[in-house]
């Protein structure tokens, strides 16, 4: 009895294959499956995508390399925008199997990164391999040079360095300055100055001002609300997993309708009628919404006002108002 793996025993196929395969437009299918995949990048607004798997690279442009090796062991790639010429990372030795698809634009010279091909320069080959693709969409899409992005957030100076070796504090500013980069319609930032200095700080909010001014969203989540007041053009407060205010800054604290009166403690206690509060370092605080009229109150019984400030309540004292008046 012949074996099921016997080829010899293996029933013909009920068509010719090799006269289908022939009947089939190539050149067609290639700009069929192209388009395809553009017309998705474009439908979710992708500016362009990067492809390693090798099935993948096929659809997109119909090149075909080891791709079983390949498939385990990334080593070759595909940029491919929603708009532009498309560029293929190839190995050397195999450009040849490439010739006559009209898909591919451009050749590059791949760099692998994986140890079998890279061995103890790992790291440097992917170091390389991160420039030359950034270089690539730098080129593709102008407004994404990171140029300006890096120098604004002050990481510009740590171009070369590892990452590994970076403090926490500029590992914090170059993950933030990377989110900016090819001036994305909108950006999400979560707790983005958390653990910065002031410096730091500041370049975060430049940049989240410079965003706005291009006609982007960016979405803040933050639990310091000097930072929110710094950047926010409208603030929305959550509180038990409720909204709690929804406004401008200005709309919250004139929502709070309160002022913020402190001075120095005197040495005799104050009048029951003042609702004061301890303000550290020797001082009392008193919110109320008349301030003028509390100060005037005060003066006329003669209590001592000494490094006398009165101010509208900032944010957090807004928010925090509005939040206990709601309770």
């Amino acid at each position: 009895m012949a074996s099921p793996t016997d080829r010899a025993s293996a029933p013909p196929l009920a068509f010719d294959l090799a006269a289908r395969l022939a009947a089939i437009d190539q050149k067609k299918l290639r700009g069929y499956r192209l388009e395809r995949l553009r017309q998705e990048l474009r439908k979710r607004d992708y500016g362009a995508c990067l492809l390693s798997d090798p099935i993948n690279i096929r659809y997109a442009t119909g090149s075909r390399n080891m791709m079983l090796w390949t498939m385990h062991s990334p080593s070759r790639w595909a940029f491919v925008p929603a708009e532009g010429p498309v560029v293929l990372f190839e190995y050397d030795s195999s450009k040849h199997v490439n010739e006559g698809l009209e898909t591919i634009a451009e050749i590059r010279l791949c760099t692998p990164w994986i140890y079998f091909l890279a061995g103890p320069r790992c790291e440097e080959k992917a170091g390389l391999w991160a420039r030359e693709i950034a270089d690539l969409v730098a080129r593709h899409f102008p407004a994404s040079d990171p140029t300006d992005v890096l120098e604004a957030f002050g990481v510009l100076e740590l171009g070369g360095r590892q990452v590994g070796g970076l403090s926490g504090g500029q590992r914090r500013r170059l993950a933030v300055a990377l989110a900016f980069l090819g001036r994305p319609r909108l950006v999400v930032l979560d707790e983005p100055t958390a653990g910065l200095d002031a410096e730091g700080r500041r370049a975060v909010w430049q940049a989240i001002d410079v965003a706005r001014g291009r006609d982007a969203a960016v979405l803040l989540a933050t639990h310091d609300l000097d930072e929110a007041e710094a950047v926010a053009s409208r603030v929305v407060a959550l509180s038990g997993g409720r909204i709690a205010c929804d406004g401008t800054v200005a709309d919250v604290k004139a929502r709070a309708g309160r002022g913020r009166v402190s001075f120095r403690a005197p040495s005799r206690p104050l009048p029951a009628w003042v609702e004061a509060e301890p303000g550290g370092n020797g001082r009392v605080v008193v919110q109320t919404g008349e301030p003028g009229t509390l100060v005037e109150r005060l003066v006329r019984a003669n209590i001592p006002l000494r490094d006398l400030e009165v101010r509208p309540l900032d944010l957090e004292e807004s928010l925090a108002a509005l939040i206990e008046a709601r309770a």
